[in-house]
Formats: C-alpha cells, sequence, structure tokens
C-alpha cells in the first residue's frame, strides 16, 4: 500500500523503513516435533476428508 501510495519507489525500500529487525526461530526436535508432526497429520487428513464430503454434497448424481 505504501509503494501504491508513492511513499516509497519500491517494495524493498518500503520494507526496509517499515519493519524491525527479525531473528530467526529454529524448531525444537524430540517429543515436540513428534507432536506437531501428528498434529498436521491430523490437520491433511481433515483437509482431505473435507474435499471429498464437498465433492459428494456439489455431485448433481444422486448416490443409489
Amino acid at each position: 500500500g505504501a509503494v501504491a501510495a508513492g511513499a516509497f519507489e519500491n517494495l524493498a525500500d518500503a520494507m526496509a523503513k517499515m519493519s524491525g529487525e527479525g531473528q530467526v526461530v529454529n524448531p525444537r526436535g524430540g517429543a515436540c516435533a513428534d507432536y506437531h508432526d501428528r498434529k498436521y497429520r491430523v490437520f491433511r487428513r481433515m483437509q482431505d476428508d473435507f474435499a471429498a464430503y464437498d465433492r459428494i454434497m456439489n455431485s448433481k448424481e444422486e448416490e443409489q
């Protein structure tokens, strides 16, 4: 928005002026990583299931 409004010439300049310094956060391993891996697998399954349900509900043909 700041670039579009003419406040900055380009995105790189806008980002440099409008952002603070960041830091890299490295993930922890072990049980915490295992937990989040399993949680992500559940999330992906839910997404896949929802897509299948959506196909069923939007199908023009009735199942017998």
